[in-house]
């Protein structure tokens, strides 16, 4: 979550997060994460990444907010053309593979991957030996 407010906050400003009730989500720990969310991490001054500006950290149910329902749908879609990149293709993930895959962030990827690679069809990927 705070690596999140950090990637939003770089490119819109201050933000809020809201997040689905669950129960390891106490109060304590969305204190928390508010907390890291507005500090700098890295671990050298290149590596350093400003901490965001982060106006709230609240939960809330699906049945209030809608961004939540959708957030759920995306997380859902977002699965599926993980599978079908694992090689477990359905056609609910081939036909959502075009649209979720542009959402993906690469600076969210370990440093290694590369989204042009690691995300692209399983007919075009590259054989491991």
């Amino acid at each position: 979550m705070a690596q999140t407010a950090r990637r939003w906050g770089s490119r819109v400003g201050r933000v809020s997060l809201l997040t689905d009730e669950q129960r390891m989500l106490t109060d304590d720990a969305l204190c928390t994460v508010r907390l890291y969310s507005n500090s700098p991490v890295g671990m050298t001054l290149l590596t350093r990444e400003r901490g965001a500006d982060v106006a709230a950290v609240v939960r809330g149910s699906s049945g209030d907010h809608p961004s939540i329902q959708l957030a759920d749908l995306l997380a859902g879609a977002a699965a599926a053309v993980t599978e079908r990149h694992a090689g477990n293709s359905s056609p609910a993930a081939d036909s959502l593979w075009p649209v979720i895959v542009p959402f993906v962030d690469g600076r969210s990827l370990l440093p290694y991957d590369d989204p042009a690679t690691r995300l692209r069809s399983v007919e075009e990927r590259a054989v491991r030996r």
